[in-house]
């Protein structure tokens, strides 16, 4: 990314894990198990803490998640990797060259990624705006 990319803020999705030890990829979120996958508060805490301290602005938890934003520039020194628009959202490219919107939980402290299921650039609409232009408007058609 050019240094006026890298100063652009960007924002990506924390996803907790539960409290209760279920893995969120075997349960879908109702209104019947959702207190049961919701994260332990002082994991919240300790979570957003971490992102707060590093630099993030740190948006609310919704659910099991909340949102960080900060220039591109932070996202590449805290999870040591270049951050670039590739197919049509934010995302990197792993050393063999495959192509993911989620981050390496190892670059964060292991108390603090034990706590996390993921940290992940959100993809664009498969409606509307498809791909992520760069620029101030963000997305384009």
């Amino acid at each position: 990314m050019s240094d006026a990319e890298t100063s652009r803020k960007i924002s990506a999705q924390v996803l907790l894990r539960p409290a209760a030890g279920a893995r969120l990829a075997d349960a879908e979120i109702t209104a019947a198990n959702v207190e049961r996958l919701r994260p332990a508060a002082e994991a919240v805490d300790r979570v957003r803490r971490f992102f707060a301290a590093a630099g993030f602005e740190v948006g609310e938890l919704v659910g099991n998640s909340f949102a960080v934003t900060a220039p591109a520039s932070r996202f590449e020194r805290v999870f040591e990797l270049p951050v670039e628009a590739v197919e049509g959202a934010l995302g990197w490219r792993r050393a063999g060259g495959d192509v993911t919107l989620e981050l390496p939980a190892e670059a964060m402290p292991e108390e603090v990624a034990r706590e996390v299921a993921a940290v992940t650039f959100t993809p664009p609409p498969e409606f509307g705006p498809t791909r992520f232009d760069g620029g101030a408007g963000g997305f384009g058609p």
